[in-house]
């Protein structure tokens, strides 16, 4: 039997042992602790908000298990919102951000919704990515970076293009309103700087619709114009136009002169399921062209496509790609500054963007914080076998950082040769941080 002695020793043994298993579970569990960093995600629709919130979720997800297995202390909760089309609710959302300190947001896709709330977030320090604003009103230096070429570069992008083509004059049919006038001033511009002629400008008022019929009777005579000059291989109708597209092609179906001539359009119209719908026949006899950015296929991108697919039954798109690489870079910014401070975010962002190669290719940004990598695809509408078709015939890419720009376009889709420019530039540039 033990003696009180005895008894005693063991006790104090145990208390000794109790002691130290505490202090080092306290000391494990204080090494443990991670810094919880908030970041905003702002939908523009109530339709995009079921993508914004799954492909947030991937990039939180990644983003964690980053951060784990580089042993790097943070870890990052994305608060998404859905602004429902309604640029005064984005205003509102961005000021309840900021009330409850998250001033690092992804987010203000449409440019309505983005100047409602940049004046409040410049006001407060507060750091926006935006994945698709393209207005070049915001191309200007502040805390706002944008992932998608504004509207002057497409201009300018489509001009180059049609050059390329061999497009000496053209016929501007447009909405009469800032986005319609903005873009044919940098077309324009382009166009002339690089030898072309403008026939024709004619603007329609989107607000009556009679003034459709209008725009394609002017532009009508001034394709009978062309085509009686011979003219009709050189000459193109480009389209300025948004939702209302189809309603100008079908007015221009009975025109035989504007049959007769190439039509290009921009972003907005290309592979666009209104058309495809409603005047998709007409669009593949004037071989409609415009451009689409795209993302690069890496093996990273291929994952997250693979998964957003499997979910939405559609291949994931430049917008929702672009809400992904957002993330990426304000966490990255975070981890590279230390710290969540929106000021120490903003010196440091440019260089995250720049080393940082996302699933939408490279991420580096100008002196104006917007992304200064442009890579389109053209696409023409075609009828093939009877069936409406949209086949590439084009690829336009520029790097300003180098000052490096390739563009090629070919009048058959069959003799597209189907190579990048220029991709060794771009992948001893940028490396990939996503393990």
């Amino acid at each position: 039997m033990l003696n009180h002695k005895n008894k005693l020793s063991i006790i104090l043994v145990i208390i000794y042992v109790s002691i130290f298993v505490s202090l080092f579970i306290l000391t494990e569990s204080l090494s443990e602790k991670k810094d919880y960093i908030y970041l905003g995600v702002m939908s523009p629709s109530t339709e995009q908000a079921p993508k914004y919130n799954f492909i947030t979720e991937l990039a939180q997800e990644k983003i964690n298990s980053y951060c784990n297995t580089s042993n790097i202390n943070q870890r990052f909760i994305f608060n998404t919102t859905n602004a429902a089309g309604n640029p005064k609710k984005a205003y509102e959302i961005t000021k309840k951000y900021h009330e409850k300190g998250i001033n690092l947001i992804v987010g203000y896709s449409w440019n309505s919704h983005l100047n409602a709330s940049l004046e409040y977030a410049r006001k407060n320090q507060m750091v926006l990515v935006s994945p698709t604003s393209t207005s070049p009103k915001y191309a200007q230096k502040d805390l706002c970076y944008r992932l998608l070429p504004d509207d002057e570069r497409e201009a300018k992008a489509v001009a180059i293009m049609m050059i390329k083509y061999g497009i000496e004059n053209v016929i501007i049919i447009q909405r009469n309103d800032t986005w319609g006038k903005t873009y044919a001033d940098y077309f324009m511009l382009e166009y002339r700087a690089e030898g072309g002629k403008i026939l024709e400008q004619i603007t329609y008022k989107i607000e009556q619709t009679y003034t459709i019929k209008q725009a394609v009777n002017r532009a009508t005579e001034a394709g009978i114009t062309a085509l009686k000059r011979g003219m009709s291989n050189t000459t193109a109708v480009l389209i300025i136009a948004l939702e209302e597209a189809p309603k100008i092609l079908l007015e221009a179906e009975n025109s035989s002169s504007l049959m007769n001539l190439t039509w290009f359009c921009t972003e907005t119209n290309t592979a666009d399921p209104n058309i495809i719908n409603k005047s998709g026949n007409i669009a593949s006899k004037v071989t409609l062209i415009g451009p689409l950015n795209i993302h690069i296929y890496n093996e990273d991108y291929q994952e997250i496509n693979k998964l957003y697919t499997k979910r939405f039954d559609e291949p994931l798109d430049f917008e929702i790609a672009n809400v992904y690489d957002g993330c990426w870079l304000l966490a990255l910014s975070v981890i590279e500054a230390k710290t969540s401070n929106d000021q120490n975010i903003s010196t440091i962002f440019k260089e995250v963007a720049y080393d940082h190669y996302g699933i939408t290719g490279p991420l580096d940004v100008n002196k104006n914080g917007d992304r200064s990598w442009i890579r389109y695809y053209f696409y023409g509408y075609y009828e093939l076998n009877e069936n409406l078709v949209i086949l590439r015939i084009g690829s336009y890419t520029r790097l300003e950082r180098f000052e490096n720009q390739g563009a090629r376009i070919s009048r058959s889709p069959f003799n597209v040769i189907y190579d990048n420019f220029p991709f060794y530039i771009w992948e001893k540039q940028y490396e990939s941080k996503i393990s």
